[in-house]
C-alpha cells in the first residue's frame, strides 16, 4: 500500500508495538512522521548555504524556485568563485521572506550587490557578520540596517566606527546585540556611547579575544544602562580577569545569565575564580531563571563544584527553572539536594561518567533478569531526576573516561521519556536526542512519538496519555 494510502487508526498500533523487543523504533517513527507529517516538508527550506552540493543549497532552489518563499535565513559558510558567487546572489534574490543573512567566512563579498538585495528585503531582521576584521563598504550604503532587530557583529579597530554609527539608526528597534571583540584598546572608546544608545536591547552578548573587562568595569559596567535587559552572555577569562576587582553590578531585569569560559585555568587556585565571577553576576540580578556555564572540557567533581551549586541555590533556588552546566559532573551529595535547592527547575543540563549513567539507568529500567549493584551516587542522582516534577528537558554529557563513549540507547531514553517526571519531554546524551511529544489538534486526533531532526512548526501541547489510555482518542 503507498504510504499515503495508509489510515489514520495505524497510529494506535504502531504506539502499542513501540516497545516491542526487536522492533525498530527509529523507522517506525520515521515511517509517521513521513506518512503524517507531510505538511512540514517545506520547512525543511527554512535555511540556505552558498554550500554547494548539499541539501537545501542555492543549487536546489535553482531547481525548485517554488521553495525559495520558505527560505527564511541565509548563509555565507563558504568561499566559492566568482561564478558560485553570482548563482548564490540570484538564488538569494528570490527569497523575498528572507528574515535573516549571515557571513560566516573570510572572504570579501560583493557589498553593493548584496546590500541591494537586502534592501528589497523588507523582512530582514537579523544581520550576522563573523568574518575579517575588514569590512569595505561606504557607511553611506547602509541603510538596510534599518529596522534590524538583531545584529552579530566581530568588531575591531577597523569595524567599530561602522558600529557606532549604526547604533544610532538601531536605537529604537535593536533588541539583539552580539559583539565579538578584539584585543582591547584605545579603539573601543567610541563602543560605549554606542552601546548607551541600544537603550531597547534585550539580549547582550559581548565576547573577547582575551580580557572579559577591563579595572574600570569596562563593558560591563555599563549593563545597568540596559533597563530592559533580558539576557546577559560575557565571558570570563583567567589569569587576566583575575587581577580585576569584581563588582556587583546593577542588573535588575536580568533573568538569563550565561557565562563563557575562554583560557586555561591552572591547578591553583583551580575553578573557585569562575565560580566567584558567576556568582557575583548572579547576585545583582535579582529575578535571574536561567544560569549557563560554557567550556570545552568538563571540571572533575570537586567540593568547590558543590558549594557553587549551594551558594547559587540560597540566593535564586526559588527562581531557577534553567540550569546548563555541562562541565560540572556532580557528587552524591550535590545529586541528594539538587530537588530541594531548585524545586522549578525545568531544564538541566549537566555531566555524568560512564559507569554512573550505565548503572543508574539499569536502575531505573528496574529490570528483574539484571543483577547489578548500585552505590548510593548512581542511586541517588535518578531518585533525584524523578523527584524534579518540573524537568521537561534533560542533557546528560557522558564522560569519555575509559577511552569509548558509551551508548545511550532509545529504550534507556523511552524509559525516562514515560516514566520519568511527568512533564519530561526531551533527553539528550552527547549527540543523541531523544524527543517524546504528544501533539493533539483542537479535537484530539492527531498524536506525534518520535526524532525531533528537523525544524517542526509550532504546536500546541497539551497532557500526555494517561496509564493504560490510548494516545488517539
Amino acid at each position: 500500500m503507498p504510504l499515503a494510502g495508509l489510515p489514520v487508526d495505524i497510529l494506535p498500533v504502531i504506539f502499542e508495538h513501540l516497545g516491542d523487543p526487536g522492533v525498530d523504533v527509529f523507522r517506525a517513527c520515521a515511517l509517521v512522521n513521513k506518512v503524517f507529517n507531510s505538511e512540514v516538508r517545506p520547512f525543511l527550506w527554512y535555511t540556505v548555504t552558498n554550500r554547494f552540493g548539499q541539501a537545501g543549497t542555492p543549487l536546489s532552489l535553482e531547481e525548485r524556485p517554488e521553495l525559495a518563499r520558505y527560505v527564511r535565513a541565509a548563509f555565507e559558510v563558504a568561499r566559492v568563485d566568482d561564478d558560485a558567487y553570482a548563482r548564490w546572489l540570484k538564488c538569494i534574490s528570490m527569497c523575498t521572506r528572507l528574515e535573516s543573512y549571515t557571513i560566516r567566512h573570510k572572504r570579501g563579498w560583493a557589498c553593493p550587490t548584496v546590500i541591494s538585495i537586502l534592501r528589497s528585503t523588507p523582512t530582514l531582521r537579523t544581520l550576522a557578520i563573523n568574518q575579517s576584521p575588514w569590512m569595505p563598504w561606504n557607511a553611506g550604503n547602509d541603510s538596510f540596517i534599518v529596522g534590524l532587530r538583531h545584529i552579530n557583529l566581530h568588531v575591531s579597530q577597523f569595524t567599530v566606527l561602522y558600529f557606532s554609527t549604526w547604533a544610532e539608526k538601531l536605537a529604537g528597534t535593536l533588541e539583539e546585540c552580539e559583539l565579538h571583540l578584539d584585543e582591547p584598546g584605545p579603539w573601543i572608546h567610541p563602543l560605549v556611547p554606542a552601546l548607551k544608545s541600544l537603550i531597547n536591547v534585550r539580549r547582550l552578548s559581548i565576547t573577547w579575544e582575551s580580557l572579559v573587562f577591563g579595572a574600570d568595569g569596562g563593558i560591563l559596567g555599563l549593563v545597568s544602562c540596559f533597563v530592559h535587559l533580558d539576557h546577559l552572555a560575557v565571558q570570563y577569562g583567567y589569569p587576566a580577569a583575575q587581577r580585576d576587582t569584581l563588582v556587583k553590578y546593577r542588573m535588575p531585569s536580568v533573568k538569563h545569565l550565561t557565562v563563557h569560559y575562554w583560557s586555561f585555568l591552572p591547578s591553583k587556585p583551580g575553578y573557585k575564580p569562575l565560580y566567584d565571577f558567576v556568582l557575583t553576576l548572579a547576585s545583582s540580578s535579582p529575578h535571574l531563571e536561567s544560569v549557563t556555564i560554557t567550556i570545552w572540557w568538563s571540571i572533575k567533581p570537586a567540593a568547590s563544584a558543590h558549594r557553587f551549586l549551594e551558594s547559587l541555590a540560597a540566593a535564586h533556588g526559588a527562581s531557577i527553572k534553567r540550569l546548563c552546566i555541562p562541565c560540572l559532573c556532580l557528587k552524591s551529595r550535590t545529586w541528594r539536594q539538587m530537588d530541594s535547592w531548585f524545586p522549578h527547575l525545568e531544564e538541566l543540563s549537566v555531566a555524568v561518567g560512564p559507569t554512573a549513567l550505565a548503572s543508574s539507568l539499569e536502575f531505573l529500567l528496574r529490570a528483574p533478569r539484571r543483577i547489578v549493584s548500585y552505590d548510593a551516587c548512581k542511586r541517588r542522582m535518578m531518585e533525584s531526576i524523578y523527584r524534579m516534577k518540573r524537568l521537561s528537558k534533560l542533557s546528560l554529557r557522558v564522560l569519555n573516561c575509559s577511552g569509548t563513549v558509551p551508548y545511550f540507547s532509545l529504550e534507556e531514553a523511552a524509559a525516562l521519556l514515560l516514566q520519568g517526571p511527568p512533564r519530561l519531554r526531551h533527553v539528550c546524551a552527547n549527540d543523541d536526542h531523544w524527543v517524546a511529544k504528544w501533539m493533539y489538534d483542537e479535537e484530539a486526533h492527531a498524536a506525534y512519538f518520535g526524532v525531533d531532526r528537523e525544524r517542526m512548526p509550532s504546536c500546541t501541547m497539551r497532557r500526555r496519555p494517561r496509564h493504560g489510555e490510548s494516545a488517539i482518542t
